[in-house]
């Protein structure tokens, strides 16, 4: 079987797409046989380092940087050629997002999130009028991926899709993320300046990851409790961020708060290794990969009672209402105060995560493929 794999938001710059779909593809060149697979991808921010380090028989690539504009613009609006008139024969077009080219062949799309349709207040406007394209993509598609139950729910509720077309299929969490402590552990934390205890958040700062809730609830905890304990914040500024940011800013210069805009892949295990706990107060989350990454690293979790996130923590973490600023601060300096709490839940994070083992998520989408051939 031939499969036109894209590799459009394998980009340079890291973000929640990009990791989902290099741990996948690294996972279906390497675990599988008696497939060959063509990694398509458009994209002025290809990182074609790390595409091209996986050629090899049976693998090839067709790589092209090109504005995303242009791009959308052939696969939402144009659609002519098809695809397959551009690359040549496949089987099967897998697409890691919900955007899906003109084609004749089977084809399967991947969605994270229907935040948009939820929560619309919550992105920006382009964003929201993608909706048209996606509602398009998900009718033509021969099979969807959800990344979680609470997705394909979501899925099915606001799209009308039979249950059966959507399968829902985990993302990978990499092996880098272990509770094992790493040699490189103590450098990253000097390095950062985190050598005393610190509660951890890891997202892009945008309005539904709540920032502005857990910031409350760290500035009403004890004063001697904020003395020994800081606030560390791992994310790049988003959308609609602006208030929110000024308030991290204003934190962070009275000392008790840190934020690091750039941490990279490899420095982040050890942050949440040596967190004291990690607190995640997110609205909405199509998965949730920061809270499955914590409890890979067996980092104690504090984590919101909605969406997907009960379904990806289960009894590893301990869940809050996301709008409950008291409830949320009450709970943080309850965990930071309970050592055996904390080490019961250490123990859970690694024995619940592996389900979103490569080998699981490879066995899952080969056995996609064979029902659509």
């Amino acid at each position: 079987m031939r499969i036109a794999f894209d590799v459009s938001y394998i980009q340079t710059k890291p973000h929640g797409y990009r990791r989902y779909a290099t741990e996948l593809l690294h996972a279906l060149t390497n675990l599988t046989e008696g497939h060959q697979w063509l990694l398509h991808g458009w994209s002025a921010s290809l990182d074609k380092k790390w595409i091209e380090a996986l050629r090899k028989p049976g693998v090839e690539l067709s790589l092209l940087r090109v504005p995303g504009q242009l791009k959308r613009l052939y696969w939402n609006t144009v659609r002519t050629p098809t695809i397959e008139r551009l690359l040549g024969a496949f089987d099967i077009f897998h697409s890691t997002d919900p955007l899906l080219p003109a084609t004749r062949r089977k084809a399967i799309i991947t969605v994270h999130d229907v935040v948009y349709a939820r929560f619309p207040q919550w992105v920006e406007r382009r964003v929201v009028r993608w909706g048209k394209h996606l509602r398009s993509n998900i009718a033509r598609a021969d099979a969807i991926v959800a990344v979680s139950s609470n997705t394909k729910r979501d899925v099915v509720e606001l799209f009308s899709v039979p249950e059966s077309k959507v399968h829902v299929i985990y993302p990978i969490v990499s092996p880098i993320f272990t509770h094992h402590a790493g040699d490189q552990d103590e450098d990253v934390l000097i390095r950062y300046n985190l050598l005393q205890p610190y509660i951890l958040f890891v997202a892009t700062i945008e309005p539904r990851k709540n920032v502005m809730c857990l910031l409350e609830a760290y500035d009403r905890m004890p004063q001697s409790l904020r003395n020994e304990v800081r606030l560390v914040l791992v994310g790049r500024q988003g959308w609609k961020s602006e208030e929110t940011v000024r308030a991290i800013v204003a934190r962070q210069r009275a000392g008790h708060v840190c934020w690091l805009q750039e941490v990279s892949d490899a420095e982040l295990p050890a942050l949440y290794r040596r967190a004291l706990m990690f607190v995640y107060p997110s609205l909405y989350e199509g998965f949730g990969l920061p809270v499955a990454e914590a409890l890979a690293c067996g980092t104690p979790v504090i984590a919101s009672r909605v969406a997907s996130i009960p379904e990806i923590a289960g009894n590893a973490a301990v869940l809050v209402e996301p709008g409950d600023a008291d409830a949320l601060s009450t709970t943080m300096a309850s965990l930071a105060n309970d050592g055996a709490q904390r080490r019961h839940l250490q123990r859970r994070g690694p024995e619940l995560v592996c389900q979103f083992s490569a080998q699981h998520a490879v066995e899952k989408i080969l056995s996609l493929y064979k029902s659509l051939s």
